[in-house]
Formats: structure tokens, sequence, C-alpha cells
């Protein structure tokens, strides 16, 4: 990962990796027009190993409305609906 500049690849490579708190750094620095559909990756990995905290933030910063209702429900949390 440290030998590749290119953002997009390091975003694999942590996926692959799970190492989520560095795909969240690439994340947050990609362009907002790129970056949606990293968010949603980022939030459906996090949800596949029960980082609800993490996943909740992505698919807020996504849009993504239908996984963050589920995640909520599943999740029993009314404030947040």
């Amino acid at each position: 990962m440290q030998v590749t500049t290119d953002p997009n690849r390091k975003f694999d490579l942590t996926m692959q990796l799970d190492d989520l708190d560095s795909a969240l750094e690439i994340v947050r620095n990609l362009p907002a027009t790129e970056a949606e559909t990293k968010w949603k990756s980022v939030g459906d990995r996090a949800l596949a190993i029960w980082r609800f905290d993490l996943a909740r933030e992505c698919f807020e910063h996504a849009s993504d409305l239908n996984a963050l209702m589920l995640l909520l429900l599943a999740t029993g949390d009314r404030i947040g609906m």
C-alpha cells in the first residue's frame, strides 16, 4: 500500500485488508463526486464486521437512506429514525 500513489488502488487494498480506518482517510480526502460509492462500500463492509457506528456514518455520507433505515431498524435506534 505504501508503494502506490493512486488513491483508488490504495482504497481497494485497504478494503481487501479490512483496514476500514485507512479506507475512511482515503474517502474523506476524495472529491464528493468520487466518494459516494466508496462511502457505500465502506459502510457495507463495516456492517459485515459488526461496526454499526461506522456503517451508519458511511451510509449517511453516501446518502443511502435505504441501508440507513435498515440499520436503524435492526439496531432499534428510535432516535435515529
